[in-house]
């Protein structure tokens, strides 16, 4: 299978990474933002794309097909969601409507990683509001489109 991971130059995405490609034609798609992002985490054998997950849907992707993509792609921590609640919601929530978008044109099942925090009240901060905001955005993918999502 072709598979894409987001944020898979995360501890999390990268150690999904490393028993994907064992098996699977793994894509890579981390713009090294996150404090636990490295390239160190790189291996051979993995295709890597150091961009954005908003550019997903422009040209330079237009032909590309997967067969799944997890989609862990995002800013974590309640603490500095205060501080910049534009930023979250814009990758958190906008970043998962494009992985949703890219999923959809190209019929890929999606595997969202939410978060606990929206369980405890998505009002309660911009990072639990943008985590919950993205499940329900593959929810409406979901139920409009007809996407698989989990």
């Amino acid at each position: 299978m072709r598979i894409l991971v987001t944020g898979g130059l995360g501890f999390v995405g990268s150690h999904l990474v490393d028993y994907l490609a064992k098996d699977n034609d793994v894509v890579v798609i981390d713009n090294l933002s996150s404090e636990s992002s490295s390239r160190d985490y790189m291996i051979d054998g993995v295709t890597y794309w150091v961009d954005d997950i908003a550019n997903l849907n422009t040209y330079r992707y237009s032909n590309e097909k997967f067969d799944v993509i997890y989609h862990l792609a995002a800013l974590a921590r309640i603490q500095p969601s205060f501080k910049d609640p534009l930023k979250y919601l814009n990758i958190d929530m906008m970043g998962t409507a494009h992985v949703c978008e890219l999923a959809r044109s190209c019929n890929a099942k999606l595997v969202y990683a939410g978060s606990s925090s929206a369980y405890a009240g998505p009002m309660l901060n911009p990072y639990a509001f943008a985590k919950f905001t993205g499940e329900q955005c593959c929810e409406m993918y979901s139920k409009v489109y007809g996407l698989s999502t989990v």
